[in-house]
Parts: structure tokens; C-alpha cells; sequence
């Protein structure tokens, strides 16, 4: 009994010729394995989903034409509190109960290190947002900026002494208001 079997062979890889005097860097194989570095520049304010294309960077082969690199820019969930919608910024600021009847005047540090001045006079209500034209992430390809939007976030003492109960209550009695309005 006789089997025929059909394999490629391991000499020329079906090619039908032989290099006598391989490369050595590939081996006759015609490609090495390679890793590239890009270094992409992502300047402020480029939008979520912006593509860079590094044109005819891909893998390449004598069989084959090199394709495209192709990088698409995502934005980091939750850097610190921050939050993006395109050019907006978002801020969630915590304010004491003393600071959300009386006002307040805090400093908070923008994304890229400068001061924004955060001003409350009189009473800020739970939930106020705040908006600051111009502090927001810059317009992709203007010198203009979004809006910084502030939400103020009030928070009240788990308990409250006897004494701080009473003082409470005569100072709505004494403005002559009700439990809504100081």
C-alpha cells in the first residue's frame, strides 16, 4: 500500500527556488519584524475622536503595499473631577453650609495650572451652576475657549450641638422668616 501526501517544502517554501546566500536580517524571509515609535503632538482642545494619519506606516511586505497608521485621540475619564463635552469644561465644587449662606471667595486650579477665582456672595443653593465664559478648553484650531461650568455641591454637618440648634433658630426668628428664607 503506497499514501501520496502533498506538503511545501521546508527548503524553498513552495517558491520553486532557493537563496544560497540569505539575508541576515530576514533570514530569505523578504520582511524583519520591526517596532516604530510615532510621537503624536496632541495640542489642546483637539476634539474627542480626532484622527492623525501616518500615511504608509503600517506593516508592509513584498507582497503587499504599507498601510496606514492611524491614531485617534480619546479623552481620560475622570482626571480629578474634570469632566469635557467638546470645547465645555465641567466642575463639581463642595461648599460648606456656612460658606453656601454667607458666600465664599476660593481659588480653583485649572487643568493647565492656572487660577480661576471662584466669588459667591449672599446665598448659592444646592445644585447652582455656575458659568465662567472663557475658561473651558480651547476652540480646536482658534485662540478662543469654551465655558467653564461650576456645580456647587452643599454640604451640611452630620449633627448639629444644642447650642448651635438654638442659635439657629433665633437668628430665622429674628429675621422673621420661616424655615425657606433667612
Amino acid at each position: 500500500m503506497f499514501a501520496q501526501s502533498q506538503v511545501t517544502c521546508n527548503d524553498c517554501g513552495g517558491r520553486g527556488k532557493t537563496i544560497k546566500k540569505k539575508c541576515p536580517h530576514c533570514g530569505g524571509q523578504k520582511v524583519v519584524d520591526h517596532t516604530a515609535h510615532f510621537t503624536l503632538d496632541v495640542t489642546p482642545g483637539m476634539p474627542e475622536g480626532h484622527e492623525v494619519v501616518f500615511e504608509g506606516e503600517a506593516d508592509e511586505s513584498p507582497d503587499w503595499e504599507a498601510g496606514d497608521v492611524v491614531l485617534r485621540v480619546r479623552t481620560r475619564k475622570d482626571k480629578g473631577g474634570w469632566r469635557r463635552k467638546e470645547s465645555s469644561l465641567y466642575w463639581k465644587e463642595t461648599i460648606g453650609i456656612d460658606e453656601a449662606l454667607l458666600g465664599f471667595d476660593r481659588n480653583l486650579t485649572h487643568l493647565d495650572g492656572h487660577v480661576v477665582r471662584l466669588v459667591r456672595k449672599g446665598v448659592t443653593q444646592p445644585g447652582f451652576v455656575e458659568t465662567i465664559p472663557g475658561e473651558g478648553m480651547p476652540h480646536f484650531g482658534h485662540s478662543t475657549h469654551g465655558d467653564l461650568f461650576v456645580e456647587y455641591n452643599v454640604v451640611l454637618p452630620a449633627e448639629i450641638s444644642p447650642h448651635t440648634r438654638r442659635r439657629l433658630a433665633e437668628a430665622f426668628q429674628a429675621s422673621g422668616s420661616g424655615h425657606d428664607e433667612l
